[in-house]
């Protein structure tokens, strides 16, 4: 089983006992907005938990999904997605969800800060993507805070479900030699 932690925070593995407070924020309107993958039913929740749970960090072409406890209250409070991509595993895609309850508490910027350093150093990753929707700024001010650089801007690239209108995506990247 995958273990990252900080002083406050605990990354692992997603379990079955996750599928509710997965569900609870991954099916808030203003978390799905900006999730390419749109929960909307507790069964949507199990089968993404499900699927996701034994995954193992380094696994070349599939997402693996790191739920965020925070220890002092022994809480799933989101998740942080890596996937390796290529045959050499050597660049990286990483997103990040967390409930808007504990928003704006350094939880994603410490967890992903964790991911990234992890990445870089045991798995000597290159290069590590994240595609985000311009709309969300505190997703955009985290990217920024690691040293991730806008690399490239998608006009009207995706339908968003929720507002119903095409929207931009912006994807960034971030070096090894620029983290370390």
């Amino acid at each position: 089983m995958i273990k990252l932690e900080t002083e406050r925070l605990l990354l692992r593995q997603l379990q079955d006992e996750d599928v509710e407070a997965v569900y609870a924020y991954r099916s808030d309107p203003d978390v799905a907005r900006y999730q390419s993958s749109r929960l909307y039913t507790l069964e949507d929740a199990k089968l993404f938990v499900f699927e996701l749970k034994e995954t193992q960090l380094g696994t070349v072409g599939e997402w693996v999904q790191l739920g965020i406890i925070l220890k002092n209250e022994q809480k799933l409070v989101g998740d942080v997605g890596i996937k390796l991509n290529g045959k050499q595993a050597k660049i990286g895609d990483i997103g990040y969800t967390v409930n808007p309850a504990y928003q704006n508490r350094g939880i994603a910027k410490e967890a992903v800060g964790l991911v990234l350093k992890t990445m870089f150093t045991e798995f000597d990753v290159h290069k590590i993507m994240a595609t985000i929707d311009p709309r969300n700024i505190a997703s955009e001010r985290l990217l920024i805070h690691w040293g991730f650089h806008k690399e490239a801007v998608f006009r009207k690239h995706y339908w968003d479900k929720i507002d119903q209108a095409w929207q931009d995506e912006y994807v960034y990247g971030l070096l090894k030699n620029e983290f370390l």
